[in-house]
Order: C-alpha cells, then sequence, then structure tokens
C-alpha cells in the first residue's frame, strides 16, 4: 500500500519533537535521514510551532519585564504583540530561509528543489526557540547575551552547513567557504554593535551631532546630557572587565598584517594615561564645562578624546580574539579541525577591531603592555 502524504495522515507531533531533539543534539544524524519531499504543509506547520514556542516564550519574558520581552528576535515586541510577531515572522522566515538555502544549493551544486531547501530552511528555525529562551539574559548582563547569541549563531551556521551538505548533497568546500563568509558578516555586526553601544552609552550626552546642538544651545542640553551620560554609566556597571591574554599573541598578529593601519601609533602609554586623567575630570562636571576639562588634559577636542577612548577598547577587543586564535593555533591538528568557524570567527573579530580604529600593530603592543592601565580605564567609564 502507498505511504500516506503528510496531508493526507495529518500532523505527526510526537516525531516532530524527536526531530527537534535530533536537529540539535544530533544533527549529523538527523539530516542524513531528513525527508527532502512530501509536501510543503509539515516544514510550514514545523515554522509555525517553532514561533508560537518562542513567542510564548517572548510573552512570559515581557510580562515578567524580563529583557527577552524588549530585545528579542524581534526588538521592542513586547507581550501579546511579541507571541503573534513571532509566529508571522517564523512563517515569512522559513520561507526567506528556504530561498537562501537554495541559492546556496545551487552554488554548491546541492539539490535546487525548493521543497528540499525549505525544509533544510524549517529545520534551522530549531534554534528560534532555544533563542527565545535566553534572550532573557539580556536584560541581566548584556556581553553574556551577546556572546549566547553569537554562540547560538554560529551552530545556526554549523546546522545550515550540515543541512547543505548532507541532505542537500552540496559540495563540501565551496559550503564550508560560504558559511565562513556568513560568520564574518555575523561576526562584523556584533562587533560594531557592542563597539558602538559601548561608545554610545559612555558619551551618549554628546555624540557629533549633540556637540553641534551645544555648540547653539549649551544651557538647553546640558541638564539632559549630564542625566544621559549617568543612565550610560549605570548601564554599563553590569558589564564586566576584560582578562588579559597570558602571552602576547605573537603568531596570531601574523594573520592579521594586512589589516593594520601605517604610520604612527595613535595609543601609547602617556595616551592611557591623559585618558584616564581626562576621563576622572570631566566625571562630575555639567556638559558645558567638559571641552574645557578635555582640553585642559591634552585633548583638543571631543572627537579626539572619544577617538583614543574607542581606539584602546577596539584594541582590547582585538587582542582578545588574537588571543583565541593563538590557542587554536597552539592545538592538535585535529582540535583545530573542530573549531569549525571559531577559527574565522575571532580572525575577523580581530580583524574588524583593528580597522574600525585604524590601529597599528605597535598600538595593539602598548595597550597590551599596558592592559591594567586600560582596564582602570574601561571601569572609570562605569562607575
Amino acid at each position: 500500500m502507498e505511504e500516506k502524504s503528510m496531508e493526507q495522515k495529518g500532523f505527526d507531533f510526537s516525531l516532530f519533537i524527536s526531530e527537534w531533539k535530533e536537529t540539535l543534539v544530533n544533527p549529523k544524524g538527523y539530516f542524513s535521514t531528513m525527508k527532502t519531499e512530501g509536501g510543503l504543509a509539515e516544514p510550514v506547520i514545523k515554522a509555525l510551532i517553532y514561533g508560537a514556542v518562542a513567542g510564548l516564550l517572548y510573552l512570559i519574558w515581557g510580562l515578567l519585564h524580563f529583557g527577552g520581552g524588549r530585545y528579542g528576535y524581534f526588538g521592542g515586541m513586547v507581550g501579546v504583540g511579541g507571541l503573534f510577531g513571532a509566529v508571522i515572522g517564523a512563517v515569512i522566515g522559513v520561507f526567506i530561509g528556504g530561498v537562501i538555502v537554495l541559492i546556496i544549493a545551487a552554488i554548491t551544486e546541492g539539490n535546487k528543489e525548493f521543497e528540499a531547501c525549505l525544509r533544510v530552511s524549517a529545520s534551522l528555525m530549531a534554534l528560534f526557540p532555544i533563542n527565545a529562551a535566553l534572550s532573557f539574559l539580556v536584560g541581566i548582563n548584556a556581553e553574556l547575551s551577546t556572546i549566547i547569541n553569537l554562540c547560538i549563531n554560529i551552530y545556526g551556521l554549523y546546522l545550515l552547513y550540515l543541512g547543505v551538505t548532507i541532505a542537500l548533497k552540496g559540495n563540501e568546500k565551496t559550503t564550508k567557504i560560504i558559511a565562513f563568509v556568513l560568520g564574518g558578516i555575523l561576526l562584523l555586526l556584533i562587533i560594531v554593535g557592542l563597539i558602538t553601544a559601548l561608545a554610545v552609552r559612555s558619551f551618549s550626552g554628546f555624540t557629533e551631532n549633540k556637540a553641534d546642538e551645544m555648540i547653539k544651545n549649551y544651557q538647553g542640553l546640558a541638564q539632559e546630557a549630564a542625566a544621559d551620560f549617568e543612565k550610560a554609566a549605570n548601564e554599563l556597571s553590569r558589564t564586566s572587565n576584560f582578562d588579559k591574554p597570558e602571552n602576547y599573541p605573537t603568531e596570531a598578529i601574523k594573520q592579521v598584517e594586512k589589516s593594520f593601519a601605517t604610520g604612527q601609533p595613535k595609543i601609547m602609554s602617556e595616551t592611557i594615561e591623559q585618558l584616564i586623567a581626562a576621563t576622572e575630570a570631566i566625571r562630575d562636571l555639567e556638559q558645558a564645562e567638559i571641552p574645557e576639562a578635555l582640553e585642559q588634559n591634552g585633548f583638543i577636542t571631543e572627537k579626539s578624546y572619544k577617538s583614543a577612548y574607542v581606539a584602546v577598547l577596539s584594541g582590547m577587543t582585538a587582542l582578545q580574539g588574537l588571543d583565541a586564535m593563538q590557542k587554536i593555533i597552539d592545538t592538535s591538528d585535529q582540535e583545530q579541525a573542530t573549531a569549525f568557524t571559531f577559527d574565522q570567527a575571532t580572525l575577523s573579530l580581530a580583524t574588524q577591531s583593528i580597522t574600525a580604529s585604524k590601529l597599528t600593530e605597535e598600538d595593539l603592543r602598548n595597550i597590551y603592555d599596558n592592559w591594567d592601565r586600560a582596564i582602570e580605564l574601561k571601569n572609570l567609564s562605569i562607575k
């Protein structure tokens, strides 16, 4: 007797739970047995369920006033709106994902049937509820939440790699390159967001646009800017310090040589000392008094102060990425193979941090040699 289709026999919820578990804990086994045909209803229903579970979690976090209700996949959603938004987003997302998987399958010479690609896309959405379940962490520790979100997304790229190469029979080498590129883009977005958020939180009262407004009307903005600065300091008080790399990552440095700026370094030990003195000087000042205080501590403009401060943070971030890369370099070939996209991710982290502030290799060396003082500078902005 011919086996009934999905539409004929109905949705098997127990099978769905089993496949969800297999996708997360045994993805190679799952994708090796995943059906690539049987109708479009099954992957769409799976996406609906994933979206409903994620939406319910966002609803719970929203009602409890946790971070997940505010900063989940569809940022700004709270309560019932978050629930319906997640469901609708999941249905739209599975089709968009199907198109993306189809493009990758075509590039890698894999199965180019849209239904098969849609099924891979629906399987990747198994991470949607996981991300929603952990999204409340953003309200507890933003840095921890970012790291966890990064890990989830990297695992998502790994699932994409397995889905294309195993279920769709795509070329492994080409698929891995695409995964590296996507991982680099992901890292770029996260690093730029982190650096921007740190800078904005630390100096939300005097961005360049605000500076132009203050020149025109200091009195009107002074009280508001001071309040913003205090709020940013309180928010940043939850963040933790960076750990200094045990050794200077000499071998890893060689892999980012092309990213270094040329010319004189911008961060010397004296620069960090000036930043510390200037930051201490402006912490309790009214907004209109800040420019003069900065000038007295060696910074002619607010822009030069911000640029130097962000350069130190970028250098510390780059060194942490290079330290992680150095640890991978120092491991065995077998351990390096299991790192998958992590080596490329850490390399991208370092590269983007270096280019963002146009750092020289000497800048990194100076920041490393003055790490304790750089930490003190960072801590000054979060007390």
